[in-house]
């Protein structure tokens, strides 16, 4: 069960309008009369059947309460997952940023998203779209019918090392559903509600994410330089994830391990880590070694070169002094 258009509940504001409004309606007012005859015929048929009385006194507000109700639900669009299999246009919308290579049981979130496509299409009985979203938007295959055609393009689909730009993919897949009845199929692990809340998308969508809280910590940045005789260098590690995590920062040279601390960093954190005592070496290695799920950026290099490299010159020199 999903909904299509879950901005229109606030359409229920005009349902609680309308019953304060029955709250304070207009009162009875007490008034004099010669005799009470006449309504003590009217109060037996009321006791008779009370709750016939009520209903009928609340009659209105129930038919106003229930016809807004009705149009809210038909605004609002729900669907059931037998209602997305039946759509003419399937559009599928897949992130290839390096973060998709975040691994769950040894398996990477990009290749369990690209199995289960493959069931989604078998399943679904409409035309098929692929959008592959990195910075730019490339379309895999648009409308095609033929599912060999489509099982082909998305077994060529890699990770690159681009960031995803989800917010231009989902407009992109909006324009593409107008004019059929189409569903949007997001495969994504950096996707919340709020993303697409904002935007305008009546088309139904169904966001998959099949690891939804990632660990990762990233090494963002590292440099060594050289101070008088001595080299030393600084490393920035953050920690991307919702959790406390430990973990180490390793140094190598060219040939063996230089230095190696330990590090706990804190949700959302980040740590400058100095690096003192340094060996004179042309490459340095950093690696950082976290329980997370991803380990493309678990390693950078630092290369050294000299401040004022020798010139050569091969020939002859027309040069005077």
């Amino acid at each position: 069960m999903g909904i299509g258009n879950p901005v229109f509940f606030f359409f229920s504001i005009f349902i609680a309008a309308v019953i304060l409004m029955y709250f304070f309606r207009k009162q009875y007012r007490a008034l004099i009369v010669p005799s009470n005859l006449l309504w003590e015929e009217v109060m037996k048929e009321w006791q008779a059947s009370p709750w016939f009385h009520r209903l009928q006194r609340n009659l209105l507000l129930l038919l106003q309460v229930l016809i807004l109700s009705l149009l809210m639900f038909a605004l609002v669009k729900p669907y059931t997952t037998e209602d997305l299999k039946k759509k003419d246009h399937v559009i599928i919308i897949l992130d290839t940023s390096a973060t998709m290579n975040a691994s769950q049981d040894g398996v990477s979130h990009f290749e369990l998203a690209k199995r289960d496509i493959h069931s989604l299409i078998k399943e679904s009985e409409g035309d098929i779209t692929i959008l592959a979203v990195g910075n730019s938007i490339s379309t895999v295959v648009s409308e095609e019918s033929n599912d060999q055609v489509v099982f082909n393009r998305l077994e060529n689909i890699s990770v690159t090392n681009d960031h995803e730009d989800m917010k231009k993919a989902l407009r992109l897949g909006e324009a593409l559903g107008i004019g059929s009845s189409s569903v949007i199929h997001v495969y994504s692990d950096s996707l919340l509600k709020t993303d697409y809340k904002e935007e305008t998308i009546h088309t139904p969508i169904k966001v998959h994410n099949f690891i939804p809280h990632p660990k990762n910590v990233s090494l963002t940045s590292f440099g060594v330089e050289k101070s008088g005789t001595a080299y030393k260098g600084v490393a920035v590690v953050e920690n991307q994830s919702d959790e406390l995590l430990s973990g180490t920062i390793t140094i190598y040279d060219d040939k063996k391990e230089v230095i190696s601390n330990r590090l706990k960093i804190g949700a959302g954190k980040e740590a400058v880590i100095p690096l003192d005592e340094l060996p004179s070496s042309p490459v340095l290695k950093a690696k950082i070694d976290f329980q997370d799920d991803y380990r493309g950026d678990d390693i950078l290099t630092s290369v050294q070169t000299t401040s004022k490299p020798a010139v050569l010159v091969l020939g002859r020199s027309t040069l005077s002094c």
